[in-house]
Parts: structure tokens; sequence; C-alpha cells
């Protein structure tokens, strides 16, 4: 008989109110001011495997980001630079979307955040899948673009591969669209793939 393991709900060792003291404390020090933490909820992280206190991080316009603070040790889990970009690009993404236009880096190219939100809507609305555009890297040619992996996921197997690349101009924001051929070669081999995954999950 196997044994189950059991998942300890451990009682917060600070208050709601305290830990959003220290996440707000953080963001001030290692974001920006203009950013403020609110909504708070105790909750499981499967990532970290325990309870935290997780707070989100917004400006004028909108959330723009999650901080979590540990409760038993009263310390926030800390953002990577990656993390701390992204909630810089997604302020500037809202602020860009309410004058209408794309968002922009210093360079003149538009922000990688937006390149993929951008290609993930392209994916969505013509392959599907679940296809998600991941793994950026900006390409310096004649025509700049950001390009992304298409990895296609799974509900309950997460990623199954990656099955293509997708571009977006650099300074326009629009998507280089795919051909039929390489959206038909997405479907094919994204569902043969999902079909394997399927059938071993079963066995």
């Amino acid at each position: 008989m196997q044994s189950k393991t059991l998942v300890s709900v451990a009682t917060p060792q600070i208050t709601e109110s305290d830990a959003q003291q220290i996440a707000a404390a953080y963001v001030l020090k290692n974001i920006a001011e203009s950013f403020e933490v609110v909504a708070g909820a105790y909750y499981y992280s499967k990532p970290h495997d325990r309870k935290l206190w997780r707070f989100f991080i917004r400006n004028e316009h909108g959330s723009v980001g999650m901080i979590m603070v540990d409760p038993q040790t009263a310390e926030v889990m800390p953002l990577t630079d990656d993390e701390i970009d992204i909630v810089h690009e997604k302020a500037a993404i809202l602020n860009a979307r309410k004058r209408g236009v794309p968002a922009f880096g210093e360079d003149g190219y538009v922000l990688c955040e937006y390149a993929r939100r951008q290609a993930n809507h392209y994916l969505t609305m013509n392959v599907g899948l679940q296809a998600t555009p991941t793994d950026a890297v900006f390409v310096p040619l004649e025509r700049p673009v950001w390009q992304f992996l298409i990895e296609v996921c799974l509900p309950r197997t997460g990623t199954i591969g990656v099955f293509g690349i997708i571009d977006v101009d650099a300074r326009s924001g629009e998507v280089i669209s795919l051909t039929d051929e390489q959206i038909q070669q997405i479907w094919s081999r994204g569902n043969a793939a999902a079909e394997f995954f399927s059938q071993k999950a079963a066995v």
C-alpha cells in the first residue's frame, strides 16, 4: 500500500499587512516608486512547494506582475533581473495602450514583451494547439525581428516540444505571418506528439 504525501498547511507567522509592507519595500527598492503592492492572498505555490503571501504589483493603469513573501521567514521571494525587466515592460505596454500605440524601447524597437504578446495572439488565432512563443531572441537583420520558438503544451503533460519559429517585426510590432505549409507542419507534428504523450500517460 502506497503512503500518501501530506502537505502541511502552516499558519502564517506574519500578517497580510506586514507581508504587504515587506513586499512594498522590496518593490520600492528594486523596481520603482511608481508601483504599488495590492490584493494579498495566502495560497499554496506549487513551484515553491509551500504556502506564501502573494501580492500583485501594479501601476496607475493596471497589474504588471506578482510578488511573494515567505510567511515563515518574512522575506520576499526575490525577482530575477528578467522578471523585473518584464514588470517594467508590462507597465510600458499599458501606458502605450492608453495612447493607442505600440510599446517601444529606448532603442527604437518594440519591447520584447510586446512582441511576445503579438506572437501569442497570432498563434492563438491561427495555430491553436496551445502553441506559445518562448525564448525570445533579438535578431538584427536588415529587417530586425524578435524571434520566438513555438512550443506546444498539454494541460497535464506540460511542454511536449518545439515545433517552429515565429518572428515579429521589431520596428512595427507586426507578426510576420507563417505560411500555410508552416502552420500545417506545426499541426501535424504537434498533434502527433500530443497523441504520443497522451497514449504514454494512459499506459
